[in-house]
């Protein structure tokens, strides 16, 4: 006599394989992206894309800010009109898609140093990965910093992590004028070519010429 087989169950079955295949699928394009220099540095690349479209904007009004009053300090205390001018406080967001290009960049550099014996095929992300610190990055590649840069790069991680995304942290301490995220003082100009010198620098030893992106073409 044949046993009739429950629909019901037939169908649980299928999910669950099905369930499984996509598991799997994920799993390993998760190893494959997770171990692979090329994606991280390319993310990087189109960050820094998009860093430099809010650069230019911001720039421009920024110096057009500048030409109505002697100074942005005296300009903004004498009023100048400046509703015009929409991309003048974008730095902030400049500074954290500047900070999430390197980020990736310095991510792509740290697979690139690791022994392959070192890989390991987990579910979850490298514990030394699971970080928005700058500073520390660049120590696990060991990349020398200079005291401005580690200064701009300090600062380039808290408008990653809160900065340039949130109008506040997740911590009220975080909030301290002496915790605050900013641009280190001087010419806005000198920090942003600073950042593109370190950028460089990591590139270079991705062997990937930045020149050749089109990148920072200054209006």
């Amino acid at each position: 006599m044949t046993q009739n087989t429950d629909p019901m169950d037939e169908h649980a079955k299928a999910m669950a394989e099905h369930e499984k295949t996509m598991n799997e699928l994920a799993e390993t394009l998760f190893q494959t992206e997770h171990w692979s220099e090329g994606s991280w540095c390319a993310w990087g690349v189109q960050l820094l894309r998009a860093a430099e479209l809010v650069w230019n904007a911001y720039y421009r009004d920024e110096q057009e800010f500048r030409k109505r009053g002697e100074n942005v300090g005296e300009a903004i205390v004498s009023g100048i009109k400046s509703d015009d001018l929409i991309y003048l406080h974008q730095h902030f967001i400049w500074a954290m898609l500047a900070g999430l290009a390197l980020e990736n960049m310095l991510k792509a550099l740290f697979i690139a140093k690791i022994p392959p014996p070192e890989q390991k095929k987990d579910k979850t992300l490298d514990e030394k990965l699971k970080t928005h610190n700058l500073i520390k990055l660049a120590q696990q590649v060991k990349l020398p910093l200079s005291s401005e840069e580690s200064e701009l790069v300090s600062n380039l991680s808290k408008f990653v992590e809160w900065g340039g995304r949130y109008p506040i942290p997740t911590e009220a301490q975080k909030m301290r004028p002496d915790q605050l995220p900013r641009i280190p003082a001087g010419d806005i100009k000198e920090k942003y070519d600073l950042f593109i010198r370190l950028c460089k620098r990591v590139s270079n030893e991705l062997k990937v010429n930045l020149d050749n992106l089109a990148l920072y073409r200054n209006p």
